[in-house]
């Protein structure tokens, strides 16, 4: 833990878009998704980025519905998917083998077409809960499993958008009888409550594809629309501003790695003498490793040590 300056930083931005069956979550994700990859790959025809899209569909493959189809002006192209069925599971293992199918195949997007799925449904979260008792202490049994679910949609190596169904939210509160009765407070996703505010943007869609940002850290978002492929690429551009965390720490350890290599010649060089070799070996000892084989931190106090010697 250190104190260090803050600075913006490029990152991948979760997305979820949440409303009822057929508000169009699907279609405007794939929107948002062409629209990232279009600004990240200019170079690519059409049909190779819509390849860099990739769908996981619980939704018996309605997302193939799609194809072919024109919205504001932008057809629908053949993207990579993978398809879980309730004769699958719903469970985090295979939402997790889906998601690692798409990025072997080289997606950049990947669209969880849906994750109420893994909630309520075959092998998800609260069939899973009810398995160990269905007791409010086994929840604290399913945390590991709904952490990794958390981590998939929150991924930072690609554009992750999420869609999530809803349904009417009631609270239990005194009527003017003095009774106890349900009262409708809005809708509310199928997940975990308040999962959607830990995105960075989060969309409620209603009827007629029109999106209202009910989260929304970019600041693009300020008045509902039906979202389109120039939203996707504002997102894209909103991500690329700051420096580049990921590059940075690839040529810090490049840089470490041809220091490594240096030291470790000039440690060999050195080891004609007694002295310096019983320095080596006890290190090697140490350690349980070859010198040839040290990280960054343990060959450079090995060289400083040596160094000292002379």
């Amino acid at each position: 833990m250190q104190v260090e300056t803050a600075q913006r930083e490029k990152l991948k931005i979760p997305i979820m878009l949440s409303g009822a069956s057929g508000s169009g979550k699907t279609t405007s994700a794939l929107l948002l998704a062409f629209g990232i990859v279009k600004k990240m790959f200019p170079d690519l025809e059409e049909d190779e980025l819509w390849l860099k899209i990739g769908v996981i569909d619980t939704e018996k493959k309605r997302s193939n519905f799609l194809i072919d189809r024109e919205f504001d002006g932008v057809k629908i192209g053949h993207f990579n998917m993978v398809n879980i069925t309730s004769e699958d599971k719903f469970s985090v293992d295979n939402y997790e083998k889906a998601f690692r199918l798409l990025l072997e195949v080289g997606c950049e997007v990947i669209i969880i077409d849906s994750i109420s799925h893994n909630w309520e449904g075959p092998g998800g979260m609260l069939e899973t809960v009810e398995s160990y008792g269905g007791r409010f202490s086994d929840w604290n049994k399913v945390k590991p499993l709904d952490d990794r679910f958390r981590n998939l949609i929150m991924n930072d190596k690609v554009f992750v958008i999420s869609t999530a169904r809803v349904k009417q939210d009631y609270v239990m509160e005194l009527n003017e009888k003095g009774k106890t009765a349900p009262r409708k407070v809005g809708l509310k996703i199928i997940q975990k409550d308040n999962l959607e505010y830990e995105l960075a943007i989060s969309f409620r869609v209603d009827q007629g594809s029109v999106s209202y940002a009910m989260k929304d850290n970019t600041g693009i978002f300020s008045t509902p629309k039906r979202l389109t492929v120039e939203d996707g690429e504002k997102i894209f551009d909103w991500s690329e501003t700051g420096i580049d965390v990921a590059k940075l720490e690839k040529e810090r350890l490049a840089k470490e790695e041809e220091e490594r290599q240096i030291m470790i010649k000039e440690i060999q060089e050195l080891s004609n003498t007694d002295d310096i070799k019983e320095i080596i070996i006890r290190a090697e000892s140490k350690l349980k490793n070859q010198l040839i084989n040290f990280n960054y931190k343990n060959t450079k106090k090995l060289y400083k040590q040596i160094k000292g010697e002379f």
